[in-house]
């Protein structure tokens, strides 16, 4: 196994996401291990990032800055499609690009309605993963920190509260805030790093509705017992990295071609290349290697 520290956190955002690998081995190894990344942030991702930005900062016009300078670009106009002039294309991206802020702009506002009281922003987390029953570190996690970006600890009705702050395109539901484990992650990290740890919790989701912004609050109690099912996914992650870094070998999982917007996995060319006309070409446009 390679000695370099993993940090690993819930959902990717401020280490690797914890279940990747489990989700798909290929994807980890293009990801994490020869370090290709994407040229260009999603737009779903990218919204919600700025939107973080400018909340954090009580900015509205970061978002308005970042949104503008290439988040959206006007795309190329296709070849088949020669009757479309140039400055109409642009135009329409323009609309675009309006539209969006619109949208966002009534969420920013939604979301200051709600009077949050944050007594602390922005406040990252991270530990050496720990077994609940022994305190101890097995040797697959040795080299794994686990961590995460808490959005805000906020005063909620005279409780500390861990809450996070989410953008979505649909209403959440019960189910989604109990699937996530996010919150539980982060209790799982405080008590691994012997800070407070919070018995509850709360996502603040802001929907993005046809004509008003809904905003609705799903609460999470949260007790030790959480840290099991949060250790036996590190423990689950730690064993597989581990085991494909001594073999060499790295599975690819069809059944995760697809993302949960449809959209296929930017390594699919990688591991598909016959269905492509030129994969080279695909992937050159797209990604990047960093390692």
């Amino acid at each position: 196994m390679n000695d370099d520290v993993m940090y690993m956190s819930p959902s990717g955002g401020s280490g690797i996401k914890i279940s990747l690998i489990l989700e798909c081995e290929k994807k980890f190894y293009y990801r994490h291990v020869e370090k290709w990344i994407q040229k260009k942030v999603g737009k779903a991702l990218a919204f919600g990032i700025l939107f973080h930005q400018a909340f954090q900062l009580h900015n509205f016009d970061v978002f308005e800055a970042q949104w503008r300078s290439g988040i959206l670009e006007p795309k190329e106009i296709p070849e088949d499609r020669p009757e479309i002039e140039e400055g109409k294309e642009i135009e329409r991206y323009e609309k675009d690009i309006k539209k969006d802020l619109r949208i966002a702009k009534r969420m920013y506002e939604r979301v200051l309605e709600e009077d949050l009281r944050p007594v602390k922003q922005e406040s990252f987390i991270a530990a050496t993963p720990m077994d609940p029953e022994t305190g101890d570190t097995p040797e697959c996690l040795e080299n794994i920190i686990v961590c995460g970006t808490r959005d805000m600890i906020e005063d909620y009705k005279g409780r500390h509260i861990l809450s996070d702050l989410k953008t979505a395109r649909g209403r959440w539901s019960d189910k989604d805030a109990l699937g996530s484990m996010q919150l539980q992650t982060y209790r799982y990290a405080e008590a691994c790093a012997n800070e407070d740890i919070h018995d509850e919790g709360s996502f603040i989701v802001v929907t993005k509705h046809k004509k008003e912004p809904i905003l609705e609050r799903f609460h999470v109690k949260m007790n030790d017992d959480d840290h099991f099912a949060v250790y036996d996914t590190l423990y689950a992650a730690g064993s597989a990295i581990k085991r494909c870094s001594e073999s060499g070998c790295y599975r690819r999982n069809t059944a995760n071609c697809k993302g949960m917007f449809g959209d296929l996995c930017p390594y699919h060319p990688f591991c598909f290349p016959h269905r492509y006309e030129d994969p080279e070409e695909v992937i050159n446009e797209k990604l990047v290697c960093v390692g």
